[in-house]
């Protein structure tokens, strides 16, 4: 977060960006997976509850490492991948898949290399356009990210990789991050089909495992997306890797004629960029629950048929060897809460500090956000049922869109600093566990769709 003021032409000048096509002899680099960031060990676990259906892998010829474990799942996932665009590009685009050249499967760390013409793929996985090749890192990047996501990890980053390879086949040269995006939907609607189909292992923390994978090959903070070597940030990659999961391969396919709305920004001031975009977190709780209070001073009559907002008055951060009271209750394992009895927000400090540090000063903002929106729906008689914490992220969503657009300038300096999304996805992902896709698929819609069905249909 910063306090400058920034211009909705400003904020949404990202989504008209221009950038050279991606023709046949390009850079390899339009087809990586893009660089993993540091896994939390906050990410949910890779406890699998349904098997899989065995896979005949007999007709893939995968070069260099068999024998790892994240090599073994890559060759698995490639071989259900050759199939399923087998059924799927003449279905939805009318055209043959022909398929893939080679597949190299790269120690690094005993010092391998790639053989395919675009060269080193350490840390890395690419669909090469030049030799019409995959490859991947199997003991570097594959393994690592194994370890920290769980099986399904490789396995979406292949899906991913062979989004480019189909993107190839049917001729799409978008923008960079547009054909990035798209690899990510396309990957999102394989995982569906290989859960349902038991293709892979699954459990219910299976699509936030793959949520969070994909989180964790997000752009740089502040990557410029009109940069030739973007991949997107990790709100639009999520974004887009749900979207191919809940709508499948058509919703996907309209990229190529209505790109998705972009919203990777750029530091604007070495200021912001040395600081990370992020206030001191007591600042940031401070300022976040003052800007909650302005945003639902504007929204709640929207929502509620004129209503006017009552400030919050009561906000009580605890630590966890002290936990908080909501009426005759004792709080304990709760990050942060709204209590209908005293109309009242608490949060435990330890642990939204923690937050901070992981994510940055929007995740625990969002989360101070999701109680407001609890306590909107409750101040307007709306029951804290079952889907209470899906309604109150869609309400945080919501918010966030309009600090984003910054449409209430006479009222808040609060403006988005890159990585913000970010963020708030992963705050969302390290509290949800099995729940963390549902709770982004929420956030996202209040972010895209607005505050007003957040209190109406199901949200996610």
């Amino acid at each position: 977060m910063r306090g400058a003021v920034v211009t909705v032409a400003a904020a949404l000048a990202v989504t008209g960006c221009t950038s050279a096509t991606t023709g046949g002899s390009s850079a390899p680099t339009s087809g990586h997976t893009g660089a993993a960031s540091s896994p939390s060990a906050s990410t949910p676990g890779s406890q699998a509850s349904t098997s899989s259906q065995p896979i005949d892998v007999s007709k893939v010829v995968v070069r260099g490492d068999r024998r790892s474990d994240a090599a073994k799942l890559a060759t698995a996932a490639v071989a259900d991948l050759e199939r399923y665009w087998g059924r799927q590009l003449p279905a939805v685009y009318g055209s043959a898949f022909t398929p893939i050249k080679a597949y190299y499967s790269v120690d690094t760390k005993a010092g391998r290399r790639s053989p395919s013409v675009c060269g080193d793929v350490t840390g890395n996985a690419y669909y090469c356009y030049e030799d019409g090749a995959i490859a991947w890192d199997s003991t570097g990047l594959l393994t690592d990210m194994r370890s920290a996501y769980g099986d399904i990890a490789p396995q979406v980053i292949m899906a991913h990789e062979f989004g480019h390879a189909v993107q190839h086949r049917f001729g799409y040269r978008g923008k960079p991050v547009v054909q990035e995006l798209q690899a990510d939907c396309f990957a999102g609607a394989w995982l569906h089909h290989a859960i349902d189909d038991k293709v892979v292992a699954a459990s219910s923390e299976t699509p936030t495992q793959a949520a969070a994978a994909i989180l964790a090959v997000k752009d740089p903070v502040g990557e410029d997306p009109r940069s030739q070597e973007a991949h997107g940030n990790g709100f639009d990659r999520v974004n887009s890797f749900q979207t191919g999961y809940d709508d499948g391969l058509k919703a996907c396919k309209a990229y190529t004629s209505e790109e998705p709305v972009v919203t990777e920004l750029p530091f604007t001031s070495y200021t912001d960029a040395a600081s990370g975009g992020n206030l001191p977190y007591e600042s940031a709780m401070q300022s976040g629950a003052y800007d909650l209070d302005d945003y639902w001073e504007h929204t709640y009559p929207q929502v509620t048929n004129g209503q006017q907002w009552k400030p919050m008055g009561k906000l009580t951060p605890f630590v966890t060897r002290k936990p908080a009271t909501c009426g005759d209750e004792t709080v304990t394992d709760a990050v942060a809460y709204y209590c209908p009895s005293d109309d009242s927000i608490g949060w435990n400090d330890d642990v939204t500090r923690e937050i901070y540090r992981e994510t940055g000063d929007f995740g625990p903002i969002v989360l101070l956000a999701a109680q407001y929106g609890k306590a909107a729906l409750s101040r307007s008689g709306k029951p804290l049922g079952d889907d209470a914490a899906d309604r109150g992220v869609c309400y945080a969503g919501a918010y966030s869109a309009d600090v984003i657009l910054h449409n209430r300038p006479q009222t808040s300096s609060f403006t988005m600093s890159p990585g913000d999304l970010d963020e708030a996805i992963q705050a969302l992902l390290m509290v949800g566990g099995s729940d963390g896709f549902d709770l982004i698929r929420a956030y996202r819609k209040g972010a895209l769709d607005g505050p007003k069905d957040c209190a109406g249909a199901k949200v996610s």
